[in-house]
């Protein structure tokens, strides 16, 4: 097996930092920015009617209802990601 030396691993890493630098959302935008549902009490649990059905869960597969403000300005779109450490999958 063959390594790679530690000088051309920093040089990577400075690469990928250098290149995602001008895509990174300023603290003073990101700090505005809202994410939240109805249907999930903050602090609270996901009820079972939002649980993927599948993998070991047995949820109902609803999407919740999803309100934001506060989006940087020129945002086409949004990802939500949720993962559950404790789920059985």
């Amino acid at each position: 097996m063959q390594s790679i030396p530690r000088s051309s691993l920093a040089a990577a890493l400075f690469g990928a930092v250098s290149l995602a630098a001008p895509f990174a959302v300023p603290p003073a935008q990101a700090a505005g920015f809202t994410l939240s549902s109805p249907d999930i009490k903050a602090g609270g649990t996901i009820p079972k009617s939002f649980e993927y059905n599948g993998f070991g869960c047995s949820g109902e597969n609803k999407s919740p209802a999803l309100k934001w403000s506060g989006a940087p300005r020129d945002t086409k779109s949004f990802a939500v990601t949720v993962h559950d450490p404790d789920a059985p999958t």
